[in-house]
């Protein structure tokens, strides 16, 4: 196998022979062809298996969802009418070959189900495969990672607060004890204000992310009401703007799917495939 290519660098070495590797989002058997929906990182390709590579053909026809594989093949524009307003709609790779890497059981259901929240947190390693999982996730890693480029360029350290505590340092009520290490007990954290606390004193200013928070959490010395919330609040004041803009991701997404899989679904049907 050639040095694995991601699917999103594909457009740019068409008609050369390359290796990728990912999961099987769909496959469609249409008899002589085998379609396979390729996903890693970077975007989904579609991958065709023909009668032409009649191994790697046999090896498609054992393909089902989320099975990780890596395929050879040729990268090769897709016929007009074959298209998509995908990113990677405009291309195919003809695999020569498929190598099997590890196959999965049977799905309880498709990833793009939408089901209810018990069943979602059940199955949360399937789940979290559909694109409107995935799009939250980026959209979030997105927001987070703008926050903490603001806060750096203004002079904060990060630092990371522990999660195990020795005592209930901000003296609520509700302290989980943990056992650690058999002989000792332990506390889960509650909040990392007292350790923010801490590190203004070398630093000046701090902030790290706590569990169960959208965003980091700052602190800094020195400071009035002005310049605090010249430094943090606008970021605090727009948290709610920003989920609201996930969500709406998240729906577009969903929408966007459904629409581009019944755009699909009616090219197949103009051209006799089931």
């Amino acid at each position: 196998m050639n040095e694995r290519t991601l699917n999103k660098d594909l457009p740019s070495v068409i008609g050369k022979i390359v290796s990728i590797a990912g999961w099987v989002d769909v496959r469609r058997d249409h008899g002589k062809l085998i379609f396979l929906d390729m996903r890693d990182r970077s975007g989904i390709v579609q991958v065709v298996a023909t009668p032409k590579a009649a191994e790697a053909l046999e090896t498609a026809k054992t393909l089902r969802a989320q099975w990780v594989v890596e395929i050879e093949g040729e990268v090769k524009e897709r016929p007009e009418n074959m298209r998509t307003e995908d990113v990677l709609g405009g291309i195919e790779l003809v695999a020569s070959s498929i190598r099997i890497l590890s196959p999965a059981q049977e799905l309880p259901f498709e990833v793009d189900t939408e089901v209810n929240i018990d069943t979602r947190f059940d199955y949360l390693p399937l789940t979290l495969r559909s694109r409107r999982s995935r799009d939250i996730f980026t959209m979030e890693a997105t927001i987070l990672e703008a926050y903490r480029k603001s806060l750096r360029t203004q002079e904060f350290v990060e630092f990371q607060a522990p999660a195990l505590v020795g005592g209930d340092a901000e003296g609520g009520a509700a302290a989980f004890k943990v056992a650690y290490y058999d002989e000792h007990t332990a506390f889960l954290a509650t909040s990392p204000q007292f350790y923010k606390e801490i590190m203004v004193g070398p630093f000046e200013r701090a902030f790290t992310q706590s569990t169960g928070e959208s965003v980091p959490e700052a602190e800094i010395a020195f400071w009035n009401g002005h310049r605090f919330w010249t430094t943090i609040g606008p970021f605090l004041t727009t948290q709610t703007a920003l989920w609201m803009i996930v969500t709406l991701v998240g729906v577009y997404a969903i929408v966007r799917r459904r629409q581009q899989r019944a755009a699909q679904r009616k090219r197949w049907e103009e051209q006799g495939f089931d």
